[in-house]
């Protein structure tokens, strides 16, 4: 389900919208119309959405960003201005919040996956990442759903389908290759 709703409720203080902001929103609402009237769908998006990102280390390589940086480019815990949780919040007029999973095992946010015995040089992207929603599943329980809003997983550079991001509509996983996963665009694009 995919809908997102905007109130003007004078109880908070919100700074009038730029040009530029009140552009985004009209083609926000322009492209969930589209969406709603093709797809039939609503998604409830409003409030605290808890979101982890999947950062994978196989023998070859690892995700290109530390579990650092990862946790600022999408949260602003370490002073990122522009990041995921921000670009939300403004464009939903606080309304939304993209919020760091603070689950056991998960560091600001992100929760590092060790594929050390797999190697991502010619692998499919496929099998890395459902080998890394298999370790969250052990983790955490079959149903990530339930557990979490946002699954984010960050593949590392070298499989042999590489690709820049991709998500399903109404679902809780987004999956980005190599530097795509700290891209505020792409990050956008499919959150």
């Amino acid at each position: 389900n995919w809908k997102l709703e905007f109130s003007n409720n004078n109880n908070h203080h919100h700074d009038v919208p730029s040009e530029e902001q009140q552009h985004q929103t009209h083609l926000f609402h322009s492209q969930t119309t589209a969406l709603q009237r093709t797809t039939g769908t609503t998604m409830r998006s409003m409030g605290n959405r808890r979101t982890v990102v999947v950062h994978i280390r196989t023998e070859d390589s690892q995700t290109p960003y530390t579990v650092q940086k990862l946790s600022d480019v999408v949260f602003g815990t370490h002073g990122d201005v522009e990041n995921l949780k921000s670009r939300i919040n403004a464009c939903s007029y606080g309304q939304m919040t993209i919020a760091p999973s603070t689950l056991e095992g998960i560091q600001d946010g992100v929760f590092p996956v060790d594929l050390r015995h797999m190697v991502a040089k010619g692998a499919d992207r496929d099998i890395l990442r459902d080998a890394a929603l298999d370790k969250l599943r052990d983790t955490y329980g079959e149903e990530l759903g339930d557990v979490f809003d946002h699954v984010m997983i960050c593949i590392p550079p070298g499989v042999n389908n590489p690709f820049i991001a991709y998500a399903w509509g109404s679902d809780f996983l987004s999956v980005y290759y190599g530097e795509w996963c700290g891209s505020l665009s792409a990050q956008v694009h499919e959150i």
